[in-house]
């Protein structure tokens, strides 16, 4: 099972994950993923499948897979965004 570090892309400071993975009381408080992967459609169906494996996954909050040539850093090849609501 893939968990939400397994996620975490390689040029995220430890400072930004630890706030992201700390700030939501539970995976359950994700409301909504947009998932961008750069590859192929075997690509995208790993990952897709990596995300809903996942706790946040698990909480099926409303999601979005995007196939994209490029994301911001030089060998990135996954970006989630995850939207969630604190109380």
């Amino acid at each position: 099972m893939a968990t939400i570090t397994a996620l975490r892309p390689a040029r995220c400071s430890t400072i930004c994950w630890w706030r992201c993975t700390r700030l939501a009381p539970a995976p359950e408080a994700v409301v909504k993923t947009t998932v961008y992967v750069v590859g192929d459609q075997a690509a995208l169906a790993a990952v897709w499948e990596a995300v809903r494996e996942s706790p946040i996954g698990a909480a099926q909050p409303a999601s979005t897979l995007l196939g994209v040539e490029r994301l911001g850093y030089r060998g990135q090849l996954v970006e989630v965004e995850a939207v969630a609501v604190l109380a």
